[in-house]
């Protein structure tokens, strides 16, 4: 028969299935489950549900949605893989222009060509800046995924504005 399991694929205890969780809880809010056909096809659902209890308290009318959100997942899935592969193919290019810039930066300054040492440091500053971008990329990709966790820190803002002032 069809099998209900948990997002990871691992299986789930029918207890914990969404309709008798709902009875049990009386609501259920968003809950992810993937449901495996006897074809072996696999669908995303994303649950939601609410209970109305009679007099006695017992369940007298259960409300249960179900949407196949599998479609938004693949897609979800392949906007990470796309980004992740563009971050990658990105960085070595980068990579090698960051160190030819700092390279050149350093001779012109030597040969005390001060200008044009300092339009070549700008070149690095760049450089450094897109780097920074593809990583934000790459981990806003990771971030919606649900496959990062923020880590909250104090941050000194008025060091922070006047950073992104003076780029």
């Amino acid at each position: 028969g069809t099998q209900i399991l948990f997002p990871d694929g691992t299986p789930m205890p029918p207890e914990d299935w969404p309709i008798p969780r709902l009875l049990r809880q009386g609501h259920l809010n968003e809950v992810e489950c993937l449901m495996m056909r006897d074809d072996g096809s696999t669908r995303t659902l994303l649950t939601s549900g609410t209970t109305v209890r009679n007099a006695a308290g017992e369940v007298e009318l259960a409300i249960v949605v179900f949407r196949d959100i599998t479609k938004q997942r693949e897609l979800e899935r392949t906007r990470e893989e796309f980004v992740s592969l563009i971050s990658h193919d990105l960085r070595q290019p980068l990579t090698t222009i960051s160190g030819m810039a700092q390279w050149l930066a350093r001779r012109l300054a030597k040969l005390s060509l001060e200008r044009e040492a300092e339009a070549a440091n700008v070149a690095v500053m760049s450089a450094q800046r897109m780097g920074k971008m593809l990583q934000d990329l790459t981990e806003s990709a990771y971030l919606e995924s649900g496959r990062i966790e923020l880590s909250c820190e104090p941050t000194d803002l008025l060091q922070l504005v006047t950073g992104i002032v003076q780029r």
